[in-house]
């Protein structure tokens, strides 16, 4: 009986350093740190890729770079390291996400932080909306989604309960002189609606412009400390 007791016991303990051993894996390749929260490599990688476009267009108005060179990202153009500047931007760009999430999750909401447990709540969204498709269920959009849509749709509504949230304790708020001000301002634009529905409708739009002043502050207030991965253009384009 003891024997098979301490079986038992010695399976657990197996079971649970298995599990610590995944997750150590899945976060070990970090890029860079935002207030202690780990970012994968795969991560930056992913939106690096997501970025290309956009860097290169502002690359190209800002220096005069022909984005179109077979060695774009490989090698300096012009005296700019164009590889650099695109992991620049995208670390910028996913900091403020961090810094979002983090405030999010600091209210009480649910929110995935990592990008190895999106893709795996996004995987397991696909699985139960393809089950809900084969036995007839009525969907909204594409049976499964890719990650930007998965991400955007999700993303948007932790952004709507983080404000609300914020707002409900005082963090965010605007007070009726802003809201009459902005109203007599703009007067122009409300001209179809009473001035209820009007002063509503201000209320929300300087709520949401404070809570993104509110999130670059926290931006720009974050400790980003660098990682132990290297990334090559090779990996990205």
């Amino acid at each position: 009986m003891c024997m098979t007791k301490a079986r038992y016991v010695i399976l657990w303990l197996m079971v649970v350093l298995y599990g610590l051993l995944l997750c150590s894996c899945n976060h070990s390749e970090k890029a860079f740190t935002v207030n202690g929260l780990a970012v994968e490599k795969a991560e930056l990688v992913h939106y690096m890729q997501e970025n290309t476009a956009v860097v290169a267009a502002a690359l190209e108005e800002e220096a005069g770079v022909d984005s179109f060179h077979d060695d774009f990202w490989l090698v300096p153009q012009n005296g700019v390291d164009t590889f650099s500047r695109l992991r620049e931007y995208t670390t910028q760009q996913i900091v403020r996400q961090k810094v979002e999430q983090l405030c999010a999750k600091e209210q009480g909401i649910d929110t995935p932080l990592y990008y190895s447990d999106q893709l795996t709540e996004m995987k397991e969204q696909n699985r139960q909306r393809t089950s809900a498709y084969e036995t007839g269920e009525v969907l909204y959009g594409p049976v499964e989604r890719d990650f930007v849509t998965y991400f955007s749709e999700w993303y948007l509504d932790m952004k709507k309960q983080c404000r609300a949230v914020l707002s409900e304790k005082g963090t965010l708020s605007i007070a009726a002189g802003e809201i009459e001000a902005y109203y007599e301002a703009h007067r122009e634009n409300f001209t179809s609606e009473s001035r209820e529905d009007a002063y509503y409708r201000i209320r929300e739009y300087l709520l949401d412009e404070a809570y993104e002043v509110y999130i670059d502050t926290l931006a720009e207030q974050a400790k980003v400390t660098e990682g132990n991965v290297r990334i090559l253009p090779e990996e990205v384009v």
